[in-house]
């Protein structure tokens, strides 16, 4: 197993690199849906476990960059009323493998006096989220 270092990274939303990132995360989660109790007589320790099944699928994403001022494309994407397509390269020397999603975006753009800008991007998705590697 090689280890893989975060700072070679690639995120792609709506198709655009996005400059500076320098964290994302990706949850894809599953639902539980729990099986209705009912009388057991006589009950024993197996009837005292609650029982559960999956359900659908949902997933949520977030990229933090430094805002940079000669790329508009994160915000222009985060407000475009459209879902958009996010890629997620864990390696970008390895393009073969990432994540694929379309996602409903959110962007909150912040500063401090003593800090840099910070651009930072949400979002949840619209459907099915991919693992591709090939």
């Amino acid at each position: 197993m090689t280890e893989i270092r975060g700072t070679n990274a690639l995120c792609y939303l709506g198709g655009t690199k996005v400059p500076l990132a320098n964290e994302w995360s990706l949850d894809v989660e599953q639902e539980k849906i729990e099986a209705p109790h009912s009388f057991v007589c006589p009950s024993g320790a197996s009837t005292q476990w609650v029982t559960r099944s999956g359900g659908y699928y949902s997933g949520s994403m977030s990229i933090s960059a430094l805002y940079d001022d000669t790329d508009y494309s994160p915000i222009t994407a985060a407000v475009s009323d459209a879902s958009v397509a996010v890629l997620f390269y864990p390696d970008c020397d390895t393009v073969t493998k990432y994540w694929i999603g379309s996602f409903w975006v959110d962007v909150s753009h912040s500063a401090g006096v003593d800090d840099y800008i910070t651009l930072d991007i949400s979002g949840e998705s619209t459907g099915e989220i991919s693992w591709i590697a090939s």
